[in-house]
């Protein structure tokens, strides 16, 4: 019987083209609740298992521009079912890893093969859609990528209750040879000409360098890094803001994280409507003037002195806007970004996930180092940033971007 793939324009392949892409961000949030238990486990010091996050984002990291161009020589499908293979493996060695040497080796191996999701989610879209659609697609991903991690922590929690924390790596590795299962017979390879020297050493090196020296790609690739940094950095310091400056129990930090979180899957919803009505120049326009006001007014407030409630507020909500424009803003920055180089756009792929991975390390390291236990941590990370992003976007991007291109 012949096989039937799913039609590029169904929502089923955006929910399992979403899925796929979702894996890298899925396997890093599902373990968080788990991380205390690893270490009274496996008699581990809390910042030995904390490795098992930053070692499996050090393997995304290293492993996603040679994904790229494995993805440019062999085709999307093929690469991305081997690192959804050495994903769901890996997984089951984390599950059975006898001491925190093996976990965390085992966890950078499950990064290496998470790469391959996150690639191949936007490199599908580069060579299956232009333009319009293909930021609007971006923007449905992007949808899925932001409920996965929000869920999963929930599901977490759910599974300590009434058992260990190695059947939580073992539900991830289920759910990657679900998703494995589900893209070897309903996707398509969507590569029409492989490039067969894209794994050579010149070769990855003068595409990347293609990639970095186009203008109007990076300016695009700048705005995301600088937009994602300062939300990733906002994340991640939120909850020690809340519970040293205002005396908030982490229950009821959680919320406040959720409803920014929240406020970014609204904005991929709107950025999906925009994209197929309004110029690329049009949407940034919006969303960077978005980012702009609300940056400045979370800076405003983080040095406003207030405590209680009113405190609360006033970073809260205008981050609450912050989030919206970054929903918009990030999915159209990277689907632009690609547009000009869809002969190389595996590599491409990698490089603006190895970008955004970097920048929240960087931005997360940068608040670590400033945060002084109250909230002008906040102001400045996503004050700047926004301010940033916005004179980048009006003075490079925009100037670079020709009128007929359209979101």
């Amino acid at each position: 019987m012949a096989i039937k793939y799913l039609r590029p324009e169904s929502r089923a392949f955006t929910l399992l083209l979403g899925l796929i892409a979702s894996t890298q961000a899925l396997a890093t949030s599902i373990t968080l609740p788990a991380l205390p238990l690893i270490a009274d486990t496996l008699h581990a010091p809390i910042h030995q298992v904390q490795l098992t996050v930053s070692g499996f984002l050090g393997g995304l990291a290293l492993s996603l521009i040679f994904t790229g161009a494995l993805a440019d020589r062999f085709g999307r499908k093929p690469v991305l079912l081997a690192g959804l293979s050495l994903f769901t493996l890996s997984g089951i060695g984390c599950a059975f890893a006898p001491s925190i040497e093996w976990l965390i080796a085992f966890r950078i191996l499950q990064g290496m093969g998470g790469a391959s999701g996150m690639v191949m989610g936007r490199a599908v879209i580069r060579d299956l859609f232009v333009q319009s659609r293909a930021i609007q697609m971006m923007s449905y991903i992007g949808t899925v990528i932001s409920i996965m991690p929000m869920l999963a922590p929930i599901l977490t929690s759910g599974l300590l209750t009434f058992t260990s924390w190695r059947i939580v790596f073992l539900v991830l590795s289920a759910m990657s040879l679900t998703v494995l299962i589900l893209a070897m017979f309903f996707i398509a390879e969507s590569l029409r000409t492989p490039d067969k020297d894209a794994t050579n050493i010149a070769r990855m090196a003068t595409n990347s360098r293609r990639f970095l020296t186009t203008p109007i790609s990076m300016s695009y690739v700048t705005i995301m890094f600088i937009s994602y940094g300062a939300f990733f950095a906002y994340m991640a310091i939120l909850p020690y803001v809340l519970v040293k400056a205002f005396d908030v129990s982490i229950t009821q930090s959680g919320f406040f994280v959720a409803l920014v979180g929240i406020s970014s899957i609204i904005g991929t919803v709107i950025g999906s409507r925009l994209a197929i009505r309004w110029p690329v120049r049009w949407t940034l326009s919006l969303s960077t003037s978005m980012a702009l006001a609300s940056g400045l007014a979370v800076l405003a407030g983080s040095y406003s002195g207030w405590r209680g409630t009113e405190g609360i507020l006033v970073i809260v909500l205008p981050m609450i806007v912050y989030g919206i424009s970054f929903g918009i803003t990030h999915p159209t920055c990277i689907a632009a970004a690609m547009q000009p180089v869809p002969q190389i756009a595996g590599i491409a792929s990698g490089i603006t996930g190895t970008l955004q991975m970097s920048s929240g390390a960087v931005f997360a390291w940068l608040a670590g180092q400033l945060f002084d236990g109250t909230p002008s941590t906040i102001g400045l990370c996503v004050g700047i940033a926004a301010t940033l992003a916005f004179l980048v976007f009006f003075f490079i991007a925009r100037p670079l971007s020709p009128l007929p291109v359209r979101a």
